[in-house]
């Protein structure tokens, strides 16, 4: 059994990857909002946010 079966009383594999992308968009709108920053989407995969502090 693996360590995020349901047998061991962990969350499914779906679930965990679905609140991580809640959180990675919750991120990505936080810095987005911050206007000290410059921020930058590259179409790698599936997204690299890449962010530069401004002077």
């Amino acid at each position: 059994m693996t360590l995020i079966g349901r047998a061991i009383g962990v969350l499914p594999i779906a679930e965990i990857q679905y609140r991580r992308t809640n959180q990675i968009r919750a991120l990505n709108q936080k810095l987005h909002q911050d206007k000290r920053i410059n921020l930058s989407l590259v179409p790698i995969a599936d997204g690299l946010t890449l962010a530069m502090k401004l002077p």
